[in-house]
């Protein structure tokens, strides 16, 4: 899993994933874990437009998924997102500058463990999109192998993973429900310790996994 941008500008971890933008980059290409969380991304269906990614950072998720907008804090990256042709806007998660209703899908693609609030990016989400908008989270899991080793490396001072803090599945459960979104799907990808990107996505929540897509929608 590649540490997606943060959704703050607070603090250091813009700086830091703006000094990395280039690595950080070229890490997608050809790489089987990028085609692996594409895939259980996909399978939760097509993306209602207009959508917009929030923590989308230089745009691979947006350009290949065909996300028009981007979020970000680190301007950096979003400089490499409009390379893509990806309209990039640079704020702050919890402070979206949208107004109310303004999408249909809300995507969080392994961004939500990188913001200062979560639960407070979730809800700018729920403002900005329509009634009955979806939301798509694509989540590290905490209770897996590779969540274990971000851990690990974030207590380590990582330069990006120790601004990681990745969520277990009755977190996300328990946020989507404070914050107004009830749940329609979840997919698996990536299962063993080794997380090679070999398989195809797995319906529901599947113990040792590592990574996690959920479609949500929003309550009315």
């Amino acid at each position: 899993m590649k540490p997606h941008p943060p959704g703050r500008s607070e603090g250091g971890a813009a700086r830091a994933f703006d000094a990395a933008a280039g690595e950080y980059d070229r890490w997608y290409d050809g790489n089987p874990l990028f085609a692996a969380e594409l895939a259980a991304v996909r399978e939760l269906g097509e993306l209602r437009p207009p959508a917009v990614e929030i923590g989308g950072g230089t745009g691979r998720f947006a350009a290949a998924l065909g996300i028009p907008v981007v979020v970000d804090a680190a301007g950096g990256m979003l400089r490499l997102a409009r390379e893509r042709g990806v309209a990039a806007v640079q704020a702050l998660a919890e402070r979206l500058p949208f107004r109310d209703g303004t999408f249909r899908t809300a995507c969080f693609l392994f961004s939500l463990c990188f913001m200062d609030d979560p639960g407070r990016a979730l809800g700018e989400a729920r403002r900005v999109l329509s009634p009955g908008g979806r939301l798509v989270l694509g989540i590290i899991r905490r209770d897996s192998p590779l969540g274990a080793r971000v851990a690990e490396k974030g207590t380590a001072g990582h330069p990006l993973y120790r601004f990681a803090r990745p969520l277990d599945p009755g977190e996300i459960d328990r946020l989507l429900a404070r914050h107004g979104f009830r749940p329609l799907r979840w997919v698996s990808a990536l299962p063993g310790e080794e997380a090679g990107g070999a398989g195809a996505p797995l319906e529901g929540v599947v113990a040792g996994c590592c990574f996690l897509a959920v479609l949500a929608e929003a309550a009315p």
